[in-house]
Formats: structure tokens, C-alpha cells, sequence
């Protein structure tokens, strides 16, 4: 370690590699390249100059560097002199650099410029400052993986940027991994929802439903079924701040669109609350919080129960309080690429609800997470149990309650965000999680899979006994009242002892 602090092999260093000039020591020493390699093209390296008697910190643009872009590393014939002490934010600290653009007759615009130098300029206008690419990718990755913030990576770099950069840095990402890049309607023509990522598992029309999907036999229809989770989040926050940035693309992800949003609002806001079930204090305590100061008291999510993904425009915020408008636009939202799926199972910890759908085209089933059900009255139990629903095999139908610990690490951060931020933000975060979800999906299946394989036999074999020990006349009784409850839910429930008295 000592060796390293000191001029280790620099002193051994016969000649200046660039004008062989024998007898020159190792006065300046960057172990960014291993002094391998000289220094015209590789402007943000720190640069360390011996004393005497150690190393000193020093920088390229003391020593006189000079960057010309347009011409990707050659001279240019016609220079401009841009300013002497360019700010370039890198993954090593803050640099100025003495910069010049090209200003020949067919040169880019110098925001362009700097783009094409993977540069991020904080402006198109005059720019004075950028971040390079490596360092925006260097930050997102954190800021998906650990939820750092902005303001916190900055201060570990001991300098500080505006948020704005990574706001547009996050924007730009998403279409492309969206496609927009080549797509020929360009950034226009996004459709609401369509820079989602989609679960992979869910049924969608002309991917994964089988076009015989209406001929099902009826005790299989269950595989073509959607199944959402719904829940409200009061952790994610945001306060009234004096900050005007727009969100740059909200609708195109997970929230749903704005305007139409609101006019909703105002039009249902009056509506009774959601449930009087005796056991829901959380809720109570929810709607009756002070939202003074706040922007958005929380907000309200639509996710596949199978697998918690977010579902496209399945996000919106909060204002006051968890209330049935707020639910219904969000699921109405979330369902419309789903609109040939006609078995639908609601999975949300507040029942009954009052959602309301063509059911001449449409079976619905409503469900409460069995975390939940010890919060509702014993005709719940009965009526909305996860255990009796076909097909549910051993989901326990908290999918998206399982998303919000990742999400709440990032609730102090996005709280002091503008309203534009606040949205990309969560999109972002969102659009990850996601992805992470489809990576590791495979595996996940693979393993449950076989679990389900060693279960599915135990489970066969217990039950058989079990109706081996019935006179059969009331094994036969019993399964005509179970298959008729689950064809139509308004005949007499055969779980429910008491409705059978």
C-alpha cells in the first residue's frame, strides 16, 4: 500500500512515452490507465503530480488539455472556442474542461455534439454543463437497485447536479427500450401504456390466448382468467413544492392520464366510502389523515395476483383518503388491453365492491387476500375465500403487497420531488421491477413448479381417502351444490353452512 502511495514503478519509467525523451522520471502518474496511454482523448482522468515527496492531486485542464468534439479526436479546421471551464460530471468527481466545438459549414449543433461524445448536456441551449453517459447509467442502476437519491449519490461524488438531468436521462431510456427509437410514429405517436412491461404470464390476445379460448370446457376456463390485486400505498407521498417540471411521458407507462383522471374525480368525489367491515381501523385511519401540505397522500396500484407485475396505466396518485372512484378508474384503466379476457377475479382487501361490468360478456369473481380476511366479518369467510375459488391452487392473492416494501425505500426521496418527477420516478422504478421480474420468472416457475408436482400427490392422495370414508349419496349431493355455486354465484353458497340450513 505504501509502494502504491508513493511513485511505485513511475520512477522506473526510462523515457516520456510520447517524445522518447531519455532521463525524464515519472513526474505525473494516473492510475486510472496505469500510465499506459496518453491523455488527449481520455480528458476525465485525474492526474497526480509528484513533489518531491508525494503525489498531489492535479487535473488535465490545469495542464492545458484542450477537447475538440465534432471531429472524434482530429483537428478541426474551423474551432470554436466554447468556455475554458466546461463542467463534465463523471463516476470520478466533477471536471472542468476547456472545450472547443466544431464549427465547420456541415457541423452538429453543439448539444449534439456532445451527445455524439456520449455527454448529456444539462440544456440544448447554450449548454455549460453535462454528464456522461456513464455516470447517468452508473446512477440509475443504484437508483433501481439501493433507491438512492439524487441529492445523495451527488454528495459521495462531493458535488452536487440538477435532477432535471436525470429526469430527461430516465425519460429517454424508456422509449428506447420502448422501441421508439425506429418506431416511424416517432415519440408522437406513444400509445397510453405502451412503454409498460408486461407480465409475460398474463393471458394477451395474439400472444399467449389460444384462439379456441370461447370453447374452453368450463372447469378449465380458469386458465384463460385475468386476476388483478388492488391495494392503496399511504407511504408514497409527495408535498407541495414550487417546482413546475412536467412529467415527459406519465400516461405512457403506469400512470394513468391526467385530465380524464380528475374529471372523474370531480364527478364521483362524493360517493359513499368503501367498506364498514369492523376489522379495516388501517382504513379508517387512512381517509381521515391530514393531507395538509401534501400533494399526493399515497397511491393505488393494479397488479397480476399470479406474479405482481405493475399492470400498463394500473398506477395513479391519491389525494384524500381510499375511495371506490379512485379503484374503479385505476382497474377500468389497467383492464383495457385486456378487453377479450371474459373471467376477470378481483383480488382487493376491501369488499364487497361496486364495480360494475357487462356481465353478459363478462364472470367476475371477488376474492380477499388471506392476509386480509381475519379483518372482515365471518360472511366473508365464506363468500370471498381464496381457498374456493377453481384454480387458484395456493395463491394467496397479496401480489401487490409484496411490491410495496421496494417501492416504500424510495418514499422519502420522491416525497420532496415536483409532481413531474414524482411520476417518472415511479415509472422508472416500476418499469425495473418489472423487468427484474421477467428475468427471473423462468426459475421461479421451474421451482414452484416442482413443489406443486410433490404437493399436487399428497394433496390427491388425503382427499381420496377422505371421500372414501362418505356415503357416496352425499359425496354426490355436495359436488352438484359446489359445481352450481361456482356457475353462478347468486344460488346458495355451499360453504357457507348457514345459507344451506
Amino acid at each position: 500500500m505504501l509502494w502504491c502511495d508513493g511513485q511505485c514503478e513511475s520512477l522506473e519509467i526510462l523515457g516520456c512515452p510520447a517524445c522518447q525523451e531519455a532521463g525524464s522520471s515519472g513526474i505525473y502518474h494516473c492510475k486510472e490507465c496505469f500510465n499506459a496511454t496518453l491523455h488527449e482523448n481520455l480528458p476525465l482522468h485525474w492526474i497526480k503530480e509528484w513533489d518531491g515527496g508525494s503525489f498531489i492531486h492535479t487535473s488535465l485542464h490545469s495542464l492545458g488539455l484542450q477537447v475538440q468534439l465534432g471531429h472524434f479526436g482530429t483537428v478541426c479546421p474551423s474551432p470554436h472556442c466554447g468556455l475554458s471551464s466546461f463542467v463534465v460530471i463523471h463516476v470520478n468527481s466533477l471536471h472542468f474542461i476547456n472545450i472547443q466545438f466544431s464549427a465547420c459549414p456541415l457541423a452538429l449543433h453543439p448539444w449534439m455534439q456532445l451527445m455524439c461524445h456520449e455527454w448529456f448536456p444539462a440544456t440544448v441551449h447554450q449548454p455549460q454543463t453535462c454528464a456522461t453517459f456513464q455516470v447517468l447509467c452508473h446512477f440509475h442502476l443504484l437508483s433501481l437497485q439501493s433507491k438512492i437519491s439524487t441529492i445523495h449519490f451527488y454528495n459521495a461524488l462531493e458535488q452536487e447536479m440538477e435532477n432535471t438531468v436525470m429526469h430527461k436521462y430516465h425519460h429517454l431510456k424508456m422509449l428506447k427500450h420502448g422501441g421508439h427509437g425506429h418506431d416511424p410514429t416517432r415519440v408522437e405517436g406513444t400509445r397510453n401504456g405502451k412503454l409498460a412491461v408486461l407480465c409475460p404470464a398474463c393471458p394477451h390476445l395474439s400472444i399467449n390466448f389460444p384462439d379456441d379460448w370461447a370453447n374452453a370446457p368450463a372447469h378449465l376456463k380458469f386458465l384463460n382468467s385475468l386476476m388483478l390485486s388492488i391495494d392503496a400505498n399511504f407511504c408514497l407521498k409527495n408535498r407541495l413544492t414550487s417546482g413546475m417540471d412536467p412529467s415527459l411521458g406519465s400516461r405512457w407507462a403506469y400512470f394513468v392520464k391526467n385530465k380524464p383522471y380528475k374529471e372523474y374525480m370531480k364527478a364521483h368525489i362524493t360517493e359513499n366510502n368503501i367498506s364498514t367491515c369492523s376489522g379495516l381501523q388501517a382504513l379508517d385511519h387512512a381517509n381521515t389523515k391530514s393531507s395538509k401540505g401534501l400533494h399526493v397522500t399515497g397511491i393505488v396500484a393494479s397488479t397480476c395476483t399470479h406474479h405482481g407485475f405493475l399492470l400498463p396505466q394500473g398506477l395513479r396518485d391519491l389525494q384524500k383518503g381510499e375511495q371506490y372512484c379512485n379503484i374503479d378508474y385505476v382497474v377500468f384503466s389497467s383492464l383495457q388491453i385486456f378487453t377479450a379476457i371474459s373471467l376477470i377475479v378481483f383480488s382487493y382487501d376491501i369488499l364487497p365492491v361496486h364495480i360494475q361490468v357487462d356481465h353478459l360478456t363478462k364472470s367476475m369473481w371477488y376474492i380477499i387476500p388471506k392476509f386480509h380476511m381475519n379483518g372482515h366479518h365471518k360472511k366473508c369467510h365464506s363468500t370471498f375465500s381464496l381457498n374456493l375459488l377453481p384454480g387458484s391452487g395456493q395463491m394467496d392473492g397479496e401480489g401487490v403487497e409484496c411490491d410495496w416494501p421496494i417501492m416504500n425505500s424510495v418514499a422519502n426521496s420522491i416525497k420532496e420531488m415536483s409532481k413531474g418527477s414524482h411520476h417518472d420516478t415511479l415509472n422508472d422504478l416500476w418499469g425495473d421491477w418489472n423487468y427484474q421480474k421477467v428475468m427471473t420468472m423462468g426459475k421461479a416457475l421451474f421451482k414452484k413448479y416442482n413443489a406443486t408436482l410433490i404437493e399436487c400427490e399428497k394433496q390427491h392422495e388425503q382427499f381420496n381417502s377422505f371421500t372414501e370414508g362418505l356415503p357416496p349419496d352425499d359425496v354426490r349431493e355436495w359436488e352438484a351444490r359446489v359445481c352450481a355455486w361456482e356457475m353462478d354465484q347468486s344460488k346458495p353458497n355451499a360453504y357457507d353452512i348457514l345459507s344451506m340450513c
